[in-house]
């Protein structure tokens, strides 16, 4: 498939500074997320995959909608660890995400760290005017050392649609009905493509949005449950325990400490 283009329609980057070893997290995000290790190093893997290190400014990527499993490790000089990061919501020839169309490594080639460090410190705070141009600096070494994927073409438009409205109320018939298919044909279609139903993978990409909203914004838990087309403060609260293990107060104050 060729690329067309690239728009990057928002991102979030930051810097956040640990003073605990061995600190552990989960997390979701809607977005590619490229994270560095700027003093100390990442324990990293994503769903069921390997556990990887990073090195001295290592670089890990995390694809949109994967589970994260992250250990902080101090810096044994300075005992702490300082880590920064970009998140990029954007889209590939106005239909994809980039982790549609590539499978990326967990660890960026080293070759590029001191080139990332210097993209992200400078997109941080930045206006997106000045950040743009890093911004698709860095887009374009993910591309580079990502392998292309072959895309099931049923499936995008699909997907398409939960991405885009994951903040209304969806009916599965009339989503269904919307692909000129009969509610079975979709759900059998759906899980082939990606293992679980559409209930739960729209439930999924409303939890990651609630992560995103969690660490860079100052949403009320009522306003972030209200966004994310979930609603309900309680529902709301008792299905992101269930999936990350703490409540979304707890997730909130995990970053926000971090946060400098």
């Amino acid at each position: 498939m060729d690329i067309e283009n690239i728009y990057i329609k928002k991102y979030y980057s930051g810097r956040g500074f640990f003073h605990e070893e061995g600190l552990f997290h989960q997390k979701e995000m809607p977005y590619l997320s490229v994270a560095q290790a700027v003093t100390g190093s990442y324990e990293f893997c994503i769903d069921d995959s390997a556990t990887v290190f990073t090195k001295p400014k290592g670089v890990f990527i995390a694809p949109s909608g994967v589970m994260q499993n992250i250990t902080h490790h101090l810096d044994q000089a300075s005992k702490q660890m300082i880590s920064q990061w970009v998140l990029l919501d954007m889209s590939v020839n106005e239909k994809y995400l980039p982790e549609d169309i590539y499978s990326f490594p967990l660890l960026l080639p080293e070759k590029y760290n001191e080139e990332v460090y210097h993209l992200i410190s400078s997109s941080i705070n930045a206006q997106m005017v000045s950040a743009l141009p890093l911004l698709y600096r860095l887009v374009e070494i993910l591309f580079s050392v990502g392998k292309k994927k072959i895309i099931p073409e049923e499936f995008s438009p699909m997907k398409q649609f939960l991405e885009q409205n994951y903040a209304q109320k969806i009916n599965m018939n009339d989503f269904a009905a919307s692909f000129n298919m009969s509610v079975p044909t979709m759900f059998r279609r759906f899980q082939s493509c990606t293992g679980t139903s559409p209930a739960r993978y729209l439930s999924n990409i409303r939890l990651r949005h609630a992560c995103a909203m969690l660490e860079n914004s100052d949403l009320s838990i009522d306003e972030i449950a209200e966004e994310t087309g979930i609603g309900d403060r309680f529902y709301f609260s008792k299905l992101f325990k269930e999936r990350y293990n703490v409540t979304p107060v707890t997730y909130r104050k995990f970053f926000s400490h971090a946060k400098k």
